[in-house]
This record gives structure tokens, C-alpha cells and sequence, in this order.
């Protein structure tokens, strides 16, 4: 059975609305590029490097977003991009498929990452959250977008803050010891009308 290391409710205190949004707006950047390329490149890329090119641009744009906030940093480890936020929580961007888990390879450094008993010398035991996002069937537009905490196969707890509110059944959320609220392990903001 699983705990929470880092609740629902911290991640919504350190991130807050302002980090978010310029998270979403990095997001929503990071298509545009993508689909303002030529359908004759576009035409190469299987959903991987599709995953792969949003990564990097998403980085570059939520930089540029978040350059005059304070308690921002962007790292990386082991090719384990990052940013970190107040010294509290490290925040990956992964691509998410209908259970919304990502889909690495399971090297030792992405088993590190996903165990928080493990540490890395160069991290400090924080909360690590993951912004994933999922993408229509035409792979050019952003369905809905969570930020979680994943766990060994699944999620701790899951806060969506685009698109259309999900049910959670069928969603893999782990046994716990004890009984928790709903809202300990779902919640949902709608910054779309933000971003």
C-alpha cells in the first residue's frame, strides 16, 4: 500500500495559478511550433518523436514563461529534464496515455525517479510531479492536461487543469492504509479560460 509523499493539496499551494498558466501557455507554445512545421516533416514523426520534440520545446517555452518568477529553476539529470519550484517539488513533462502514465523506458534512472525512497545524489528528496498532457486523435491539439504524482504503475493522486473534467474510474490509483477523501486524490481547475 502506498502513502502520499507529497500531497494533493502542497502541489496546489507551491505551484498555484500563476505557475500553472505559464506552464499551460509553455504547452500550448510548444504546439504551435510543432504544428507550424511542414506537413512534409511532420509526416516522419511517430508519436515518440512527436513526445519528444513537444518535451523540448515545452522546456525552452516554460522557461521563457516562468523567467521572472521567483523559486523557478530548470535542470536535468541523467537526460531527466526538469524544473524545480521553491526547493519543494521537481516537475517533469511527460506525454500521458488514457491511464495517464507515461510511457519511458524503465531505465534505472526513470525507476529512481518513479521510487521516492531512492534518491539522487544531485536532487534533494522533494516532491516529483509530473505536467502530462494528452493529445486529440489528430496528435496537433492538447486534450486535457494533469499534474501528478506517479508511484510504481500509477498515480498517488491526479489534478487536471485542462479539458473536459475526467472520471477517475479506470484511472490506476493505488490502495491506501487508510480511508481518504476524494478530493485528496482528484481535483479539478479549468485554466483554459486563462491561458
Amino acid at each position: 500500500m502506498f502513502e502520499p509523499t507529497f500531497s494533493l493539496e502542497r502541489a496546489r499551494s507551491v505551484l498555484g495559478a500563476d505557475r500553472v498558466i505559464a506552464m499551460l501557455r509553455a504547452m500550448k507554445k510548444a504546439l504551435d511550433h510543432y504544428n507550424g512545421l511542414s506537413p512534409e516533416v511532420t509526416i516522419a514523426f511517430d508519436p515518440s518523436l512527436t513526445a519528444h520534440f513537444l518535451n523540448r520545446q515545452w522546456y525552452q517555452s516554460a522557461k521563457q514563461e516562468m523567467a521572472d518568477m521567483g523559486g523557478v529553476t530548470f535542470d536535468d539529470h541523467n537526460s531527466q529534464w526538469f524544473v524545480r519550484f521553491d526547493q519543494e517539488a521537481i516537475v517533469r513533462h511527460k506525454k500521458f496515455d488514457g491511464q495517464l502514465r507515461s510511457r519511458n523506458f524503465p531505465a534505472l534512472h526513470n525507476r529512481r525517479w518513479l521510487t521516492p525512497q531512492l534518491s539522487f545524489e544531485e536532487i534533494p528528496d522533494v516532491g516529483r510531479l509530473q505536467f502530462g498532457y494528452r493529445l486529440d486523435a489528430t496528435e496537433r491539439v492538447m486534450k486535457d492536461a494533469f499534474i501528478t504524482l506517479p508511484a510504481k504503475g500509477s498515480n498517488l493522486w491526479v489534478w487536471q487543469i485542462w479539458g473536459e473534467p475526467i472520471e477517475t474510474f479506470g484511472i490506476p490509483l493505488p490502495l491506501r492504509s487508510k480511508p481518504v477523501r476524494a478530493d485528496e486524490i482528484y481535483w479539478y481547475d479549468d485554466f483554459s479560460q486563462v491561458v
